[in-house]
């Protein structure tokens, strides 16, 4: 029996997820479309003609969709940030993903094999041969110098500079011999 009774998923990153939800339509539609939900929401049909029976218990409540998505799109999925090491993506697109990257995906793990120190006395033997170490010796307008003490692990000056930077590196580097700057504005 035909109804205008529908269910429909709703549309998340691109793909219809999550469970069928029961909808009014006053347009025709067909398994398969793309439908507007709500201002800014669009759901894919599921099921059509759905007994009215199933609608009844709350169908005071049951809301009704806007009409199909003729120039509606899923919502375009985000890019996947990539697992790498990112410098100068302040002000960018995924700001906030790429600093988590460096974050919890590089630099705890660095640490492990660098750090940074303070005074040269610091730099014991002991210290100098297990880890990269690096000293924090040298600030200027908008930057902070390190000088590269030991590096045993044979980490890359982007890693180096990682550390340098407590997981950031928001602003860059630059880095020259035995030298790294961490641009810091």
């Amino acid at each position: 029996m035909k109804t205008n009774v529908v269910k429909l998923q709703f549309v998340r990153n691109g793909e219809p997820s999550g469970r069928a939800y029961t909808y009014y339509s006053n347009t025709d539609v067909a398994v398969g479309d793309l439908v507007e939900i709500e201002a800014g929401k669009q759901g894919v049909i599921t099921q059509i003609d759905v007994p009215v029976e199933e609608i009844a218990p709350f169908a005071d409540r049951a809301k009704t969709i806007l009409g199909k998505g003729e120039n509606a799109k899923p919502e375009p999925e985000k890019p996947q940030t990539e697992k790498k090491i990112y410098s100068s993506y302040a002000f960018t697109e995924n700001e906030r993903e790429k600093m988590a990257v460096n974050y919890n995906f590089f630099y705890k793990q660095l640490k492990e094999k660098a750090t940074v120190i303070y005074r040269t006395e610091q730099a014991t033997d002991e210290l100098l041969k297990a880890k990269s170490v690096l000293l924090d010796y040298k600030h200027g307008c908008a930057h902070t110098d390190y000088k590269i003490l030991s590096n045993p692990h044979n980490l890359t000056m982007l890693e180096l500079a990682l550390v340098c930077d407590g997981g950031s590196l928001c602003f860059g580097y630059r880095g020259s011999g035995d030298i790294i700057t961490i641009l810091t504005d």
